[in-house]
């Protein structure tokens, strides 16, 4: 464990440099805390990702990136050796924003809108922990500082909808080169040369059944033609 929190002498004057990810795998020992912890970054990372950043993997990787830039940046002012807790929150904290009109349910208890969520996370880790939740509020101030950028300011006609924390032309160009998230492209129909009809052709109604033909019969208006040829051939 102590060769995977982060500290700023180890990582660059030492040269750890792997220090810069574990810090953000390591969730604390198996508990509880750890499962929800665990269930939270899962599930929202891929609400962000299906949701809001659909088909913009450049922007979902530039996020994460700003994220734990961000992290790692303050946790040289405050005591965090292990940022995965406030990663999670920041990912939570955007969804939430994100989301407002989603109801959550806690444990059946009582229930909440999605903008919420991140005031019902803090207060539950104060009661658990017992402590001030330093990571939490961490986490959301920089989940804040993305949203009011990405989505509040760009809004307002003072900024001529200008994003600052768009990704890079270069960034996104290599993650589409990488192929990362490209979306899938819709099958394509193959005609065949006699295709079989989707649908059968309507059956035909059957005919009425003509009639057999009539026996022949002499008539009575006309006289047998064997008599005529019978007297012919007496004479």
């Amino acid at each position: 464990m102590f060769q995977l929190y982060y500290d700023f002498d180890q990582a660059f004057i030492k040269g750890q440099y792997w220090r810069l990810l574990t810090t953000f795998l390591y969730f604390g020992p198996f508990s509880l805390s750890w499962f929800f912890q665990m269930y939270f970054m899962a599930q929202y990372m891929r609400d962000l990702e299906e949701g809001s950043f659909r088909n913009r993997s450049a922007d979902f990787l530039w996020f994460l990136l700003y994220a734990i830039a961000c992290l790692l940046v303050c946790s040289s002012f405050a005591t965090m050796p292990f940022l995965a807790p406030a990663l999670s929150f920041v990912i939570i904290y955007l969804w939430s924003r994100r989301n407002p009109g989603v109801t959550l349910n806690l444990l059946g208890l009582f229930t909440f809108r999605a903008p919420y969520f991140p005031l019902v996370m803090i207060g539950l880790s104060y009661l658990f922990s017992g402590g001030f939740p330093v990571q939490s509020i961490v986490g959301l101030l920089v989940g804040h500082v993305y949203y009011f950028l990405e989505d509040v300011w760009p809004l307002n006609p003072a900024s001529h909808q200008r994003r600052y924390l768009q990704p890079p032309h270069a960034f996104a160009r290599l993650v589409g080169a990488l192929g990362i998230g490209r979306p899938q492209p819709a099958p394509v129909e193959v005609a065949l040369d006699d295709p079989e009809p989707l649908v059968p052709p309507p059956a035909e109604a059957p005919r009425a059944a003509s009639p057999p033909p009539a026996a022949a019969t002499d008539s009575p208006l006309r006289p047998r033609t064997g008599y005529a040829d019978a007297s012919s051939a007496e004479e």
